[in-house]
């Protein structure tokens, strides 16, 4: 029997860390009794048990848990720490050769030049060794039990825990069980059908300018489509204060383009959102609490020019009233008492001012409450409370943005706290496969700097996104606090945010009949962008083919009908590939050869139809349905940079020609298939092969302009005889060629030679040992008309010495 300690309770507060305490020493005690008895029958019944299974036996049939190992583990191991005493909390021991800065913290050293003194610059030096993340594993393996919000399982790391480091350097996790989840799921289902039986209908309504079918509109017609108006008052342009002003002629791009046109729709969306909100009071009276939730907070200024689109409108008698981290505890108190008086005053607040301990509902008395019911403008759900409280009314939220810390700064000086909270934020995303090493390296660089930076692209990452819909999901909790209702809540939605909310793990948790009504709509939102993602993938499918069909087999087909013409655009596209394999830093016009994936990749899988004629399907993961190939860079990359090491001579002329690139490294536009197999990989080759008879002496002739890629160039022998060459790239995942297949097609085209000379067959990667090609293509022949070379060079990157032994002794 375990005893309550009463001293630990006469006390009038009681400490975590007492409790903990108390509750080792019990469980030692626990587990001390559990491996005695575990001793006894292991004597008793002459099992043939370790200690470690004759007390987990012992604890299994003490909690009766056989069916749930984990915890019987998790006592086990625990306890026998416990026992011993021993707590290894080292780095190694927790975290193991984990290398981000999580666990091993980072150094961060800034020199600065001192203009002001004879001599002496100033050295910074900043030291972090403990993250929250190591603070909060460290803390969970020595025994204390945290419980974490909800939130913090979030997949994403930005205004959040790293939950995922945490989890994998946590040794025990405990998850609720699965009888108790789906009683909870229950339990919440139970709710939000009883709030649909009293009579709720959640309005979703989209937020966007009415105009479509145009890129352009003056900033003049832009207003009078917004406001409905056919004569704009010049105050409204004069009174704009956002930086740049505005004025009637201003052309504004609809894709928001430019800092002046992102902002103009964004407050023209607030506006909308405003109008919006009056109607509805109009309507319903009764109902006269809404909350504008944006990204910045709002200035005098901005307030004041909202106010004058109202008034220009007839609706000047609005209320506005900003709130924000400073003042939330005055303001709140005063926009409730306006509520409470029946009266429309809309909350006008960012994401960031409202906490989740922040309440927004407010009292009303039993009258007000009969009205409500009786107007049908409100309902009661389950039982009434002595104390009436109502929820808010109605919402709108701006679509997030700034999650992922801006990183361009233009005229802003450096800040070093920002510049800490960059590294760490960077780290993170890159830790967690978001965005490439060389990605963290330049966006770092590019505050340090004050370079350009493509801030939008980062918006696009899953964990932004994802961080953004928590803001919002948090927002609209603001409306679910009491069991009184207005019965048609109303929820407006930044067109943009939808992006936002667009992810799976919202749809697998327990939340609001506000949440699942905007969830629902975001639902038959995505279907319908499935199926336009759907269209646009084939159109880029099509656009893709296009390209591809020139350079596999429009250009070949040319070639063959008029080979002296053609040879120049041939070669003028051969070397636009070589030096572009990647199309990340390449124009528009580049990039079209390449296919764009929206993460970077080393590596993808395709579907192809005839001699890569025509693509089916690509994408970074394995595709269905298709006979499936795949292009590994990051293997071909690995072979190449080998090559590379040991051959600093080629890796210092291909630097020269601009041909050299690192496959390794992940990349968002990859060349099409066909232009990298049929293209690339041969210009490569033969390239290499051009510099190995550089380096050795040897001359390489370029075929006659009738003879042009009939072979790819020709050597001449000490005795001035000519041998053409014929390089490849042939390698173990392609299918394999007969010997005698290819000398057929070698005797075709030499008979649109002008001479019969031998012709020399070298491959650029050495095989396997006995592979396929070894015996098909490179056995030794009896024929003279043809000579085969199985490699340039070896498996470990050297160049093959007996190529280079038979071109010094053979070719001049």
């Amino acid at each position: 029997m375990i005893k309550s300690d009463k001293e630990l309770y006469q006390h009038s507060e009681l400490r975590l860390s007492h409790v903990l305490k108390h509750l080792q020493k019990l469980v030692r005690f626990f587990v001390q009794n559990a491996q005695k008895i575990g001793q006894n029958v292991t004597r008793a019944e002459r099992k043939d048990w370790t200690a470690n299974e004759a007390t987990a036996y012992i604890i299994r049939s003490i909690l009766d848990e056989s069916n749930e190992e984990d915890k019987t583990t998790y006592i086990l191991s625990r306890l026998q720490d416990g026992i011993t005493g021993k707590f290894d909390l080292t780095t190694e021991k927790l975290f193991g050769d984990n290398q981000s800065i999580y666990a091993n913290g980072y150094e961060y050293l800034q020199i600065m030049s001192n203009d002001d003194k004879t001599f002496g610059d100033h050295v910074y030096w900043y030291h972090s060794n403990f993250s929250a993340e190591r603070l909060l594993a460290f803390l969970a393996n020595k025994w204390h039990v945290y419980g974490l919000s909800a939130t913090a399982k979030s997949p994403t790391m930005l205004n959040n825990f790293d939950y995922q480091w945490v989890e994998a350097h946590v040794k025990n996790n405990y998850q609720l069980s699965t009888p108790l989840e789906k009683e909870l799921d229950k339990e919440n289902k139970d709710y939000l059908a009883a709030e649909k039986r009293a009579g709720i209908s959640v309005s979703i309504t989209s937020v966007d300018l009415p105009i479509k079918g145009q890129d352009t509109i003056f900033a003049k017609d832009l207003l009078q489509r917004v406001l409905m108006l056919n004569y704009i008052p010049s105050e409204l342009f004069t009174a704009y204060p956002e930086e740049g002003g505005l004025r009637p002629n201003d052309v504004i791009s609809l894709a928001g383009d430019g800092q002046m046109s992102f902002t103009l729709l964004r407050n023209l969306k607030t506006v909308q959102a405003l109008i919006t909100f009056v109607k509805s009071y109009n309507k319903r009276p009764l109902n006269p609490a809404y909350v504008l939730f944006k990204n910045k907070k709002v200035s005098e200024e901005l307030l004041y020019w909202y106010k004058l689109c109202l008034k220009v409108i007839g609706m000047g008698r609005v209320s506005l009233t900003v709130v924000d981290a400073q003042n939330v505890q005055q303001e709140i108190p005063l926009i409730k008492k306006d509520w409470i008086n029946g009266k429309l005053n809309i909350m006008v607040t960012t994401y960031a001012a409202l906490g989740r301990g922040i309440n927004l509902h407010y009292s009303i008395d039993a009258k007000t409450l009969t009205e409500l019911v009786k107007s049908k403008n409100g309902v009661t759900i389950g039982k009434q409370m002595q104390n009436l409280s109502k929820d808010i009314d109605g919402e709108y939220l701006e679509a997030p943005t700034h999650i992922a810390t801006w990183i361009g700064r233009g005229d802003e000086q450096f800040s070093i706290k920002k510049m800490l909270h960059i590294i760490g934020e960077q780290d993170a995303l890159y830790g967690n496969g978001h965005i490439t090493r060389a990605t963290y390296r330049k966006n770092l660089y590019a505050y340090i700097n004050g370079g350009p930076v493509n801030n939008y692209r980062q918006n696009d990452l899953q964990p932004v996104k994802v961080a953004g819909g928590v803001y919002m999901e948090q927002a609209l909790g603001r409306m679910a606090r009491t069991n009184i209702k207005s019965s048609r809540p109303l929820v407006l939605i930044d067109n943009a945010a939808k992006k936002n909310l667009l992810s799976n793990y919202l749809n697998n948790k327990r939340t609001t009949l506000e949440m699942a009504a905007v969830l629902n709509n975001i639902g038959e939102i995505e279907a319908e962008l499935k199926k336009e993602k759907a269209r646009l993938l084939y159109e880029k499918l099509n656009m893709a083919n296009e390209i591809q069909h020139r350079f596999t087999v429009w250009l070949p087909s040319q070639l063959q009908q008029d080979r002296q013409g053609t040879k120049e655009l041939w070669q003028r596209a051969r070397e636009l590939i070589l030096k572009h394999p990647f199309g990340d830093a390449a124009p528009v016009t580049i990039q079209r050869l390449h296919w764009q994936f929206e993460k970077a990749v080393n590596k993808y899988y395709f579907a192809i139809e005839g001699d890569y004629s025509r693509l089916l399907a690509i994408d970074a993961t394995p595709i269905q349905n298709y006979n499936q190939h795949q292009f590994d860079f990051a293997h071909y990359g690995k072979t190449l940079n080998k090559i590379y090491e040991a051959n600093s001579w080629l890796k210092e002329d291909f630097d020269l020609l601009g041909y050299y690139h690192d496959f390794e490294k992940p990349h968002h536009y990859q060349l099409l298939p066909g232009i990298f197999n049929n293209f690339y990989r041969p210009a490569l080759s033969e390239e290499v092969f051009k510099v190995i008879c550089k380096y050795l002496g040897i001359k390489v002739y370029p075929m006659a302009d009738n003879e042009f890629e009939l072979f790819d160039c020709y050597l001449q022998t000490k005795d001035k005889k000519k041998v053409f060459v014929d390089i490849k790239d042939y390698n173990e995942t392609t299918n394999a060629t007969e010997q005698t297949e290819v000398f057929k097609k070698a005797r075709l085209k030499l008979a649109n030679c002008t001479e019969n000379n031998p012709v020399y067959f070298i491959n650029f990667r050495q095989l396997q040992p006995n592979s396929k090609y070894e015996q098909k293509l490179f056995s030794p022949q009896s024929d003279r008309q043809f000579f085969t070379c199985s490699s340039m060079f070896l498996a470990d990157g050297k160049l093959n010495s007996q190529l280079a032994k038979n071109l010094l002794d053979y070719f001049e």
